[in-house]
């Protein structure tokens, strides 16, 4: 190293943070936990990356404060989301690690990071820093003695964290906040559940457990901070987003995600009535389903919705109930399962007046037929009618060029005018509201795309559709 370039990194962090680190009481029980995979879920700007760094360090300098940790050196790694995120976790590294203790070609900049993303220490210890955009890992094949996440991974990527610390019997820690991603899979697993999401990633060595740690932001749980600081920064987080920017809670909104006019109003209590001022009026209440068909775990959705006209194209809509296949299923098994939804709605299947739902086909043991007319004769004869006699018809859905942009587009309106509540009772749909973001992959779109199935055709119904858009399928 130059003489410019050492001068350059020791005026760049004068002191180091190693020594001076002091953690507040859900740190300190993190640092002192032994479990395999732990888990430190807190809110925005509390310390969570700082104890990362600090475990990591301790690690690969195998000085462990609060507990034993296996001798260096250790190969290690930093999973984070995005390369701009990668870019704090980096400069909180560079003011943890203590500067003596690094092997000379480790170099840090402060626009770009580490130099190829890897730091090394003179036991012989290293940590390479990876984003989840880089092919599911870029160094997948590696054997790993320790794993540090920053901020909610996907669960193809948490899995294979897991999957390269079995040879080292080595540890996974997450730090994180729950917002930007949704993480009701990592809550599940947490709960002690296997999450759907982890079918086929798993076998029987892995551990599905992980040991949490969780506190809000508090004079007591940062005691670096005092209460004019911590007040401060509560009052600066807007009210929506408080749960889980100042509590840590698992229930967040994703800030691109494409239903922007979601927010907490959107979502009401089947116990509290007020969501049903002005109900019904003299015009009548109508009860459709959509749907959006799959096989696979949690790729079939149905909701079940109550509507009422107030004028062209405009109606309240209230979603009541949903039902989402938990395992891959067949279509008998999902007529029962729309059912179930029905009646938990407090209705029955003959109240329904009509459906909408993907164009799906039932493959070749169907003879090529199309799951609506399928699942309309199923839901038949669960009502004990002939199956040619159906007291309502599920319709395929409107699919053509622009049809899905204009569909999200009329949802996200009738979200702004309060027109389109959710139920609690329909926990799935409302994930999918706080972060879908327009991807087509995974199982959000599914849940996505039934309600805007839902939507379109209510406003079609409703002559809402303007002139020269055609509504055939």
């Amino acid at each position: 190293m130059t003489l410019a370039g050492a001068v350059r990194r020791t005026r760049a962090t004068p002191r180091t943070s190693y020594a001076r680190y002091v953690p507040g009481p859900p740190h300190l029980a993190f640092h002192r936990d032994t479990s395999q995979t732990r888990l430190l879920r807190g809110p925005n700007q509390s310390g969570k990356t700082e104890a990362g760094a600090k475990e990591i360090t301790d690690r690969c300098l195998g000085r462990g404060k609060w507990q034993d940790v296996p001798p260096p050196p250790i190969r290690a790694r930093v999973v984070c989301h995005s390369f701009k995120q990668s870019l704090a976790v980096q400069r909180k590294l560079w003011e943890t690690l203590p500067k003596t203790e690094l092997d000379p070609r480790t170099y840090f900049d402060r626009v770009t990071g580490f130099r190829h993303k890897w730091i090394g220490f003179k036991n012989g210890s290293e940590i390479r820093i990876v984003t989840v955009g880089q092919d599911t890992l870029a160094h997948a094949s590696e054997t790993l003695h320790v794993v540090w996440i920053d901020e909610p991974p996907d669960p193809g990527v948490y899995a294979e964290c897991q999957v390269r610390t079995l040879a080292t019997d080595g540890c996974v820690y997450l730090t994180l906040t729950p917002v930007d991603r949704p993480c009701g899979w990592l809550k599940d697993i947490v709960e002690g559940k296997v999450p759907p999401e982890l079918e086929g990633l798993w076998d029987d060595t892995m551990a599905h457990t992980i040991s949490e740690h969780h506190y809000a932001l508090s004079v007591e749980s940062c005691p670096w901070m005092d209460q004019d600081k911590v007040t401060r920064a509560i009052s600066k987080v807007p009210i929506y987003d408080r749960p889980q920017r100042v509590l840590g809670e698992w229930d967040g909104l994703t800030v691109d995600r494409s239903l922007p006019a979601f927010n907490p109003s959107c979502i009401y209590d089947p116990a509290d009535l007020s969501a049903f001022n002005g109900w019904p009026g003299e015009r009548p209440v109508l009860i459709p389903i959509a749907a959006d068909h799959g096989e696979r775990a949690k790729y079939s959705c149905w909701l079940v919705a109550a509507y009422q006209e107030y004028g062209r194209g405009l109606a309240r809509v209230r979603i009541l109930a949903e039902y989402v296949n938990p395992r891959a299923t067949d279509d008998l098994e999902d007529a029962e399962g729309v059912r179930a939804a029905v009646e938990a709605a407090g209705l029955s299947l003959e109240m329904i007046d009509w459906g909408v739902g993907d164009i799906n086909t039932g493959g070749k043991s169907q003879g090529g037929r199309k799951l609506n007319e399928i699942m309309t004769e199923n839901l038949a004869a669960l009502m004990g009618l002939p199956v040619r006699s159906p007291s309502f018809t599920i319709s395929s859905a409107w699919k053509r060029p622009g049809s899905i942009g204009f569909g999200v587009r009329l949802t996200n309106n009738y979200l702004k005018r309060g027109d389109l509540m959710i139920s609690t009772n329909c926990p799935l749909l409302i994930e999918a509201c706080r972060h879908w973001t327009g991807e087509k992959s995974g199982d959000l779109p599914h849940r996505i795309d039934a309600l805007r199935y839902l939507i379109v055709e209510i406003f079609r119904k409703l002559g809402g559709m303007p002139s020269g858009v055609r509504m055939d399928s």
